[in-house]
């Protein structure tokens, strides 16, 4: 077991599997424990169906700790079958003894939960999910994005407020107002966010094929003062440089759609944004629609797209 974490510690998730199935295939008493981990290595290898099988025979026999509601929160994410999302984030939330600096991960569950229950339509549900979410979490830093996803659940069905930016790229200054008749996409995104990049593929594809159908894209970011992305750390930069960076960014990810540029936080702060990336969709009469919080299950943004088109 020792050396299967110290292979696994190293990312050599192959020869940490062939200790593993050693010891389970002996029969060993570390044999749960075994599968357990190999669950783990399963999932960094994003072999979901296959760790979610072996899962089920062991979650009873593992002690509650760090890596059990790791391996939890996975779930709660990352398969694509939303009734196993929701199984696995009612777990999570039964779990009454969360360390202190994991709070942060039970405001998120609570706000997981509120999601998939948007997602099928039980609108109030979600709302009290969100309501008791806040009230147990009241008196700490992590109900914010409790908050939010209660004012974006709110937005739904009302005029999509004004969004303005001081700098826009690939496009001149797009107001929402002017583009009632066509489906709109907002992306509350940055460079330096890893599940920004992971959506924007989806995002840049769907506008290529859909652009001519009525669908607007709108990429919105705004200046951090310093900059990051997926191959370099910059550190403190002056605005103008910062802008010629996500310029960049853009064309090496093959953006074509309009970008616009914040100088401050108040387009954020009008759609309430607490995470990014944030999906914003707005119908052809102006009025949002629905909002998609972080990646995973991108095919859910086509699905909502055409529904919209």
């Amino acid at each position: 077991l020792i050396r299967a974490q110290v292979f696994y510690d190293l990312d050599e998730y192959d020869s940490a599997l062939e200790k593993l199935n050693k010891l389970i295939e002996d029969d060993s008493r570390f044999k749960n424990f075994a599968r357990f981990q190999k669950v783990r290595i399963l999932q960094e290898k994003n072999q979901m169906a296959e760790a979610l099988e072996i899962f089920r025979d062991v979650e009873d026999d593992i002690e509650v700790n760090d890596q059990y509601i790791d391996v939890l929160m996975d779930f709660a994410y990352s398969v694509p079958e939303i009734k196993i999302q929701e199984h696995y984030t009612r777990k999570l939330l039964k779990i009454n003894k969360w360390p202190q600096n994991d709070l942060i991960y039970r405001a998120y569950m609570f706000r997981n939960l509120a999601l998939i229950q948007k997602q099928q339509n039980n609108i109030q549900q979600a709302v009290r999910t969100l309501e008791r979410g806040i009230t147990e979490l009241q008196d700490t830093v992590n109900v914010n994005s409790l908050q939010s996803t209660l004012e974006l659940i709110g937005m739904i069905g009302k005029e999509a407020p004004p969004l303005s930016a001081e700098t826009w790229l690939n496009s001149r200054p797009a107001q929402i107002k002017d583009l009632k008749g066509k489906v709109i996409l907002i992306d509350f995104w940055a460079p330096w966010c890893s599940p920004c990049r992971v959506v924007i593929p989806t995002l840049v594809d769907e506008y290529q094929k859909k652009k001519d159908k009525g669908l607007v894209i709108l990429g919105y970011t705004r200046l951090y003062g310093t900059y990051r992305d997926d191959i370099q750390r910059v550190g403190k930069v002056e605005p103008k440089d910062e802008i010629r960076y996500i310029a960049d960014f853009l064309k090496r990810y093959n953006m074509t759609y309009p970008v616009a540029i914040d100088h401050d936080k108040e387009g954020f702060e009008t759609y309430f944004i607490q995470g990014i990336p944030t999906l914003i969709f707005i119908d052809k009469e102006g009025k949002i629609a629905d909002f998609k919080i972080g990646s995973g299950n991108e095919h859910s943004i086509r699905d909502r797209i055409d529904e919209l088109l």
